[in-house]
């Protein structure tokens, strides 16, 4: 551990000057915009918004209204958040008073004035709207206009990136594409914004509501109550050591709705509880091949894609389509998901298609990789047996 030596009260002056410094606002270097500058203002009035530093200045310009208001005028129950206050009494006429005295004082001493139709006194009965809250005594509901935002961001959305394909019957989203109005993660990013903020007040249906309207975002993400995380985690299978690794995080999010096309050289394959969601609805014939810690597997060559893709959405399947990528060198080829098929038309209810399970609930649906090794144990077996039978009569013929 190193420390160094009284830097606070013994720094070198001169070096301190000889430090290079940021460009100052003449420079046309400097880094902040001119509308986010107090230089940008010409200096005379006003702050920038989007500042850091405004908020700040804010508080210092208007405490003395802070200390005229609590001490001259005893108001007792008063909110100021930056330039937006709220004060609270029992009678309207002493409301007026209070309001023409605090005009009197920003006028006379601060050089600021009171916007006309935010003065009026009313009832808390109709709700205060104050920081993007309409306010009752027991509950809060956020301003129309934040809800109005987020359903135009998510229809705007729809609009660039769910494509609809397969003659209409299904819808296609790219989770692998970097613009920045079609991405998933900016998707993500928009979400969990909106969801930290009305979380904290009764808008739950509401919520609920954006949801369930929009089938293709149960699909790509997996939500409980406010909270939501990837449903196709990529991030786990660049980490995977093993094929297993690479099909499990996606294989325990699939449910009982939804089918994983996981490409394994230039075959499509299927593991597992998916090898027999595969079997029913694609119509797929089981085959003993020992892959991904599973004794049987069914597949198709992927040139035969689109036409298992059809098959699959008209029985209402989701299909997430795994991609593999060549990469030289390594002995485990790189895998990530690919893009998303949604059935057209189709609600799709969250509780379906599953969410993360608990680490508790992963042998239940490890049997069948149980049985399907025991299965291909015993048939190796007796197929072993046979052969060993055969050799011995034919040993035993030879002889005689």
């Amino acid at each position: 551990m190193a420390d160094t030596d009284d830097i606070v009260s013994r720094p070198d002056n001169e070096l301190l000057l000889s430090l290079p410094h940021a460009p100052g606002p003449e420079s046309p270097a400097y880094p902040i915009p001119p509308q986010k500058s107090l230089f940008g203002k010409g200096n005379e009035r006003g702050l920038p918004i989007g500042n850091l530093t405004s908020q700040f200045w804010g508080n210092v310009y208007l405490s003395e209204v802070d200390q005229f208001i609590k001490r001259q005028l005893k108001c007792r129950y008063y909110l100021r958040y930056v330039d937006d206050m709220v004060l609270l009494a029992k009678d309207k006429k002493v409301l007026r008073e209070w309001c023409e005295a605090i005009q009197e004082f920003l006028r006379e001493h601060l050089k600021l004035t009171l916007r006309p139709e935010m003065t009026t006194p009313f009832p808390v009965r109709r709700g205060i709207d104050f920081v993007g809250w309409k306010t009752w005594w027991n509950y809060r509901l956020p301003r129309r206009r934040t809800l109005c935002n987020l359903t135009t961001r998510l229809d705007r959305f729809e609009q660039v990136a769910v494509r609809t394909t397969l003659d209409g019957k299904a819808q296609r989203v790219d989770l692998r594409c970097r613009d920045k109005e079609r991405s998933v993660k900016r998707l993500y990013s928009i979400l969990a914004s909106y969801s930290g903020h009305l979380r904290h007040g009764s808008v739950f249906k509401a919520w609920q509501e954006i949801w369930e309207r929009r089938p293709w975002l149960v699909a790509i993400l997996a939500r409980q109550g406010w909270s939501f995380a990837e449903r196709w985690p990529s991030r786990a299978m660049n980490r995977a050591q093993s094929l297993y690794d690479q099909y499990w995080p996606l294989a325990r999010q699939a449910g009982e709705h939804s089918l994983i096309f996981f490409q394994f050289g230039r075959f499509t394959e299927f593991y597992g509880p998916q090898r027999l969601l595969a079997s029913r609805i694609l119509r797929l014939r089981p085959v003993a091949i020992d892959r991904a810690g599973f004794a049987i597997v069914a597949g198709f060559p992927t040139h035969l894609s689109e036409f298992y893709f059809r098959r699959a959405i008209r029985q209402s399947v989701t299909v997430m389509v795994v991609h593999q990528a060549s990469t030289p060198g390594f002995a485990l080829a790189r895998r990530l998901p690919s893009s998303l098929l949604i059935p057209s038309g189709r609600e799709i209810n969250s509780q379906h298609v599953q969410s993360i399970l608990p680490k508790g609930e992963n042998e239940r649906y490890l049997r069948p990789c149980i049985v399907e090794k025991f299965c291909y144990g015993f048939f190796s077996a007796k197929i072993l047996l046979s052969l060993a039978s055969a050799i011995i009569r034919s040993a035993s013929s030879g002889s005689k």
